[in-house]
Parts: structure tokens; C-alpha cells; sequence
């Protein structure tokens, strides 16, 4: 017989998002200077702050996409790929919800 013990995990919303999180480390990899790495986390932040208080008022273009998803939630997520808590957004998806993180945001608009 054998016997093993499967750890699965599974994200999950957290509530609201944390104003206080570091948004910047994000985009501490991005090939540029300051100046171009601020503007672009401050930017991604302003997208967020829109669509925070009224998700399904708002449609999200997101950088690996070019069609324009719903979404339907925002919040503090703690999926893969860091399991801890991190500011995304759940959009409606082709197979279904989609959870994308702040920085995939780059562009949106009102609609649903």
C-alpha cells in the first residue's frame, strides 16, 4: 500500500488592499532608470485606486492580453506565484475567473 500526504495550495482574496504594501519592489527588475520604474509602479497604483472602489464599473487591459476583461474583484491576493498577500484583481477570464497581479495593469476603462 502506499501512503502520501499532498499539500495543495489555493489563493485566496484577503480583503481590501493595503495601501502601505511596497508596490515599487515590483518593478525593481524593469530594465530602466528611477525615474522610468516610478512612474511606471505610480501609474499601475492610479489603475488600481480607480477600479478599487467599484470593480464591475470597470474593464482592464492587461499586459500579456489585448482583449479588455471585466473585473470583478480587487484586493489583498495570496496566490501563486508568492503566496503571500499581494494587491490583484480578479477579472472574468475565457475558462472563467483570473486573478492578475497590480503591475499587469495597462490600461482601463469604464464598461462592463
Amino acid at each position: 500500500m502506499i501512503t502520501r500526504t499532498v499539500t495543495q495550495r489555493e489563493g485566496e482574496l484577503l480583503g481590501p488592499i493595503d495601501w502601505n504594501y511596497n508596490f515599487r519592489r515590483h518593478f525593481d527588475t524593469y530594465g530602466s532608470n528611477d525615474a522610468v520604474r516610478d512612474e511606471a509602479c505610480d501609474r499601475c497604483k492610479a489603475h488600481l485606486l480607480t477600479i478599487e472602489k467599484s470593480p464591475g464599473e470597470w474593464r482592464v487591459m492587461l499586459a500579456h492580453s489585448f482583449v479588455d476583461r471585466r473585473v470583478l474583484q480587487v484586493g489583498m491576493y495570496d496566490g501563486w506565484p508568492y503566496w503571500k498577500p499581494t494587491p490583484a484583481l480578479l477579472t472574468e477570464g475565457t475558462l472563467g475567473p483570473e486573478w492578475h497581479f497590480f503591475y499587469d495593469i495597462v490600461g482601463v476603462k469604464r464598461g462592463a
